[in-house]
């Protein structure tokens, strides 16, 4: 993340570092959290630090002498990485399995080593999101371990529904406004009448995903995650657990028929079935159960 400051003269540009901007730590600079994705314009007295997260209307305020300075926190925006890659998430599994019907109608593609397959991989990634991702991490209903947190992290990032910030703080935010403007997946604000429903039903199971999907700021939705180093790693290392949550199924897929046909049909249903089996039923706790 690069930092733009514009400057009135070097006394702001020294207010700029001592409160912590762009890498510059000291007594009296803003916390850790406050100074990342930081973006300043720098006054002669004043130092104000927009943030690209949080939401408008949201000022943090810290004095130091007779400096005054306001960290006003925005929303972040979805980036293209992540709405392209959330719209392959959806409609993927639809795209393969259609892919696949040729192939099934002529080979025998299930066997109950795929069963069992499916079965791991569906109650593994679906503790995760539910235990782990929503009752643990989101709402805090218990506490445990770290190495046991951590667990519960990666099972959810397996399920590939986002990394555990995102995740989190997307659904603390919906809580903090259920059904008002601010929800990021409510059915019930896409207008009126019964194409109005449709469209928020629409938005609610899937439409939200590369719309404002991993948009709620992590430092006012998810801060303790976010100022958690081993919970960041797991974060950031969502590209590589997504390949395992297909490489996994592979796996076992060989391991329990020794072959590697046997691998692909475990990847079949343990990956690309399981994820479109496991993502609908969660989008539709969002659509048709609000």
């Amino acid at each position: 993340m690069l930092y733009a400051a514009q400057t009135a003269s070097p006394f702001a540009m020294y207010a700029a570092r001592w409160a912590g901007v762009a890498g510059f730590g000291g007594p009296g600079s803003l916390p850790q959290a406050l100074r990342a994705r930081a973006q300043t314009a720098v006054a002669v007295n004043v130092v104000r630090l927009r943030l690209r997260i949080g939401t408008p209307g949201n000022v943090a305020h810290t004095r130091h002498g007779h400096l005054h300075f306001s960290v006003v926190l925005y929303d972040r925006g979805v980036r293209r990485v992540d709405k392209y890659a959330n719209l392959i998430a959806v409609f993927g599994p639809f795209l393969g399995l259609a892919a696949m019907i040729p192939i099934a109608i002529h080979h025998d593609l299930f066997h109950w080593q795929d069963a069992v397959v499916f079965a791991i991989m569906y109650i593994l990634c679906g503790f995760g999101i539910t235990v782990g991702y929503h009752r643990l991490l989101t709402h805090r209903a218990f506490q445990t371990y770290k190495p046991v947190e951590y667990t519960f992290a990666i099972l959810g990032s397996l399920a590939i529904q986002g990394g555990p910030l995102d995740w989190v703080a997307d659904h603390r935010k919906h809580h903090a406004h259920t059904d008002v403007e601010g929800d990021p997946h409510s059915p019930h604000l896409s207008g009126e009448g019964f194409r109005g429903a449709l469209r928020g039903l629409w938005h609610a199971h899937v439409g939200w995903t590369w719309r404002v999907h991993g948009c709620a700021a992590w430092e006012r939705y998810a801060g303790e995650l976010n100022e958690d180093r081993g919970m960041r790693v797991i974060h950031y290392a969502f590209p590589l657990l997504l390949l395992s949550s297909i490489a996994i199924p592979f796996g076992l897929g060989v391991a329990l028929t020794g072959t590697v046909y046997g691998g692909l049909t475990g990847m079949l249903w343990g990956a690309l079935v399981r994820v479109l089996v496991q993502s609908h039923v969660t989008w539709s706790v969002n659509s048709v159960c609000h």
